[in-house]
């Protein structure tokens, strides 16, 4: 008995030695193989050589957490079989092992909720919140967020793990690029941390919100919070953040004017190095990516090009850093004169920043629909809750009340519905409107990085192609080069069409009018007619009737093989009517399918109160579109 309680004693000083002087881990693992000591004990320390081995050494903190799942099965100790399922899904995520992490902590969470032990149900919310965010699946990312705040609320005392909750959810409004929100989340995350003296809360705090300002172009800010984050991970030996806001400070540093681009490569070496050290490939690359942007500032091009296609080979699924891996490629291949790998890598720069627009339009669709499902999970809850205190009130007042009781409860219930159908019509309309707002800022984002970004590069490589002496061509030469050139001259009329009927410039500067005008002018057999003032409309509401025209002009070509179409634009004090006739074949309109685009006609107009009507018969088709005017 005195053995025991002496080695209990032993392991007592060396965990308070741990957090006294940077943890003695060799003491620990001296203690670990002492034969008479407690299996329990035995996991404590296996648990705490997990904790101290993480940030610096990720293998043997992996090697730790297998020692210690094998000794709690052997002793069949669930609470402890959580707790390193736990630490294998935390170790699984940064070696980017994803589906070994995603089952790890889908164990832990299972082992937790069997056990009713609240504090590991917790973190293991947290940990799914934070894996998802970490892969952009923003609906479930916040659904285990929520889970989480609501058990800490429960327990009470949780504050280190609000701070871990609070600082996941400002990462995934950064994802998104809702800023203002990251910085509320972050903030709030900060104030806890430095009131409780939270380190590594404070370290993970800093670090979001160098992100967040960074993301806003307030570097200064954004430097001041990744020195306080790269002193606290340096002072506490935490070599992930250390990593990470050493990869935040050389993009800072490069962007920042003045640049400062020797600060940048260190910055960004030195990150490189620890990267390497722990193996995390989802590091490794951005670390090589942001390299790769330093060397390009450096007119170092071919260094620029190793890196990025470095970056390439250790991690090509992520989509953001693909396109500025492939931007570097073609770019720096251009300034080397190498023409046909500059061409290739524009080519993969088009295809991967399709995908990345398609993914940003997904992720925005999933947080609507992350918000309307919680607003109604929230008007299902305080619903219930009335419904409870009335059927407490009828018990109390008895039979005689019943009727009274019940009549009331009708009644009550019958406005609820009607309550409920007309908020859940509004929430509805709010959520069109948002998912609208987000397809004409993406269309008109898309449009600008087509014209100013692909539409420079392309001209750049025109104007590289020109420089070539045609004198000192063979003949075979002479025709790839006029090949080449005439690729060129149709890729940026091409581009410059895809831009404009994305989102046409004359539509933001002078009005529906115009564009109208214009865009019927452009194709054959269209005809526009405009009755009433010339005057601006809502910016929105501009853009949607211009969609509308568009989808109704494309059917009609499309479907009704119509060869000639009137598009008529009424507006007045009272009324805006819309009305495109096509000589057509007709359709039914009641057979007709959501493929013909009339389906996202009746959402647009629906967010303006609008009415759609249709008139189709074998000589043609007739379809307006009235919106009164407030």
């Amino acid at each position: 008995m005195k053995k025991i309680i002496s080695v209990l004693l032993f392991i007592s000083l060396a965990v308070s030695s741990m957090h006294a002087q940077r943890l003695n881990v060799d003491s620990l693992i001296n203690l670990l193989e002492t034969e008479s000591l407690p299996p329990y004990e035995k996991m404590i320390i296996c648990e705490e050589l997990c904790n101290a081995m993480y940030s610096n050494d990720i293998d043997k903190a992996l090697f730790y957490a297998d020692k210690g799942l094998s000794i709690a099965k052997r002793e069949k100790n669930k609470e402890q079989i959580g707790i390193f399922k736990e630490w294998h899904g935390t170790i699984y995520d940064t070696l980017g092992k994803d589906s070994l992490a995603l089952d790890s902590y889908r164990e832990a969470l299972a082992i937790s909720v069997e056990n009713n032990d609240k504090t590991s149900e917790l973190a293991a919310y947290i940990s799914l919140g934070s894996y998802y965010g970490n892969r952009s699946e923003n609906e479930a990312a916040l659904d285990n967020l929520f889970k989480a705040i609501s058990i800490a609320e429960q327990l009470g005392n949780q504050k280190e793990q609000l701070v871990k909750i609070l600082g996941n959810i400002g990462n995934i409004y950064y994802s998104i690029t809702s800023l203002d929100k990251a910085k509320e989340y972050f903030h709030r995350a900060e104030q806890i941390a430095e009131n409780i003296n939270d380190n590594f809360g404070k370290i993970k705090t800093y670090y979001g919100l160098c992100m967040t300002y960074a993301g806003g172009d307030e570097y200064d800010t954004a430097l001041q919070y990744g020195i306080k984050s790269l002193e606290l991970s340096k002072n506490h030996n935490n070599k992930l953040y250390e990593a990470a806001t050493l990869n935040m400070l050389t993009k800072l540093y490069y962007l920042k004017e003045p640049k400062d681009l020797k600060k940048a490569e260190e910055c960004g070496i030195e990150a490189l190095r620890i990267a390497e050290e722990m193996k995390s490939k989802r590091f490794i690359s951005g670390m090589l990516v942001n390299l790769s942007n330093v060397y390009r500032e450096q007119e170092q091009y071919q260094k620029s090009i190793d890196a990025a296609l470095k970056a390439l080979e250790v991690d090509s699924t992520n989509l953001d850093m693909g396109l500025n891996i492939f931007l570097n490629l073609a770019t720096n291949n251009i300034f080397l004169g190498n023409k046909e790998d500059a061409y290739q890598y524009t080519l993969k720069y088009i295809k991967k920043k399709d995908e990345q627009n398609s993914e940003n339009l997904r992720r925005e669709i999933s947080m609507q629909e992350v918000k309307y499902e919680t607003e109604k999970k929230e008007l299902r809850i305080t619903s219930l809750e009335q419904e409870k205190q009335l059927y407490t009130w009828l018990g109390i007042l008895g039979v005689v009340a019943v009727i009274l009781g019940s009549g009331l409860f009708f009644y009550r219930n019958r406005l609820n519905k009607q309550k409920i159908k007309q908020l859940e019509q509004e929430k509805q309309l709010v959520a069109t409107q948002a998912l609208l707002d987000g397809e004409t800022a993406e269309r008109s984002r898309l449009a600008r990085d087509l014209h100013d970004g692909l539409g420079g590069l392309l001209s750049v490589l025109k104007l590289n192609l020109n420089e070539i002496d045609k004198t000192s061509l063979t003949k075979e030469d002479e025709e790839y080069y006029e090949k080449v050139s005439d690729i060129l001259e149709e890729s940026n009329k091409e581009l410059r069409r895809i831009a404009h009927h994305m989102m046409p410039a004359s539509l933001m500067k002078t009005g529906l009018k115009t564009s109208l005008s214009d865009f019927c002018q452009a194709i054959p057999g269209v005809t526009f007619q405009y009755q009433g003032k010339d005057r601006r409309l809502d910016e929105r509401l501009e853009v949607s009737l211009y969609r509308c025209t568009y989808e109704l002009i494309n059917n009609a070509v499309k479907y009704a093989d119509a060869t000639k179409i009137d598009v008529q634009l009424l507006v007045d004090d009272n009324l805006i009517s819309l009305s495109v006739y096509d000589n057509g074949i007709g359709f039914d309109p009641t057979s007709v399918t959501t493929g013909s685009g009339l389906e996202n006609i009746r959402t647009r107009i629906a967010t303006f109160s609008g009415k759609m009507y249709i008139s189709s018969s074998e000589n043609g088709t007739e379809i307006t579109i009235e919106i009164e005017r407030p």
